[in-house]
């Protein structure tokens, strides 16, 4: 019969063949990713180009500074608002039901184009009468949206 087995040599692996077994994995890995490194190297070319890296260097280098005026910009009251109605805003954008909208836009492109053209037809004449062509284009493309608002509303009432 044999001997039980009392303790266990593990296989040690010296430095040199664990550093080529880490290279193979790099190595694998780079030619697995190759095109998204491509693309990120690019992108990271493109960022430099801008100023981007030493941007982010600086702000890094300056973090106390920065991080201050951050601080500074963020406590003031508008501040609270601005991020208070954008909020809201992003929550009644998800509550808007775009595809009964699409009519309705169209609609009132439309009419603003018509509006557009009417404008400048009627301020080249007003134009030489009073010099005067900024009231009378807003308010006849305040007056078209109206209009295309009252006939999608209507038309939605009838089905």
């Amino acid at each position: 019969m044999a001997k039980a087995i009392t303790t266990i040599h593990r296989l040690e692996i010296n430095e040199e063949e664990q550093r080529r077994r880490d290279l193979e994995e790099i190595e694998t890995l780079l030619v697995e990713h190759k095109d998204t490194l491509k693309e990120f190297l690019h992108m990271l070319g493109e960022i430099n180009k801008k100023g981007g890296l030493e941007m982010g260097a600086s702000l890094f280098s300056e973090g106390d500074r920065v991080l201050d005026v951050l601080v500074k910009a963020i406590d003031k009251p508008e501040a609270a608002s601005i991020l208070k109605n954008g909020l809201l805003m992003l929550g009644t954008l998800g509550k808007l039901n775009v595809s009964e909208m699409g009519p309705l836009v169209n609609k009132l492109n439309s009419v603003i184009s018509v509006a557009t053209k009417i404008s400048r037809v009627e301020s080249s004449a007003v134009q030489l009468v009073k010099g005067n062509t900024m009231s009378k284009s807003w308010l006849v493309a305040a007056a078209g949206a109206s209009l295309a608002g009252m006939a999608y509303m209507a038309r939605k009432s009838d089905r």
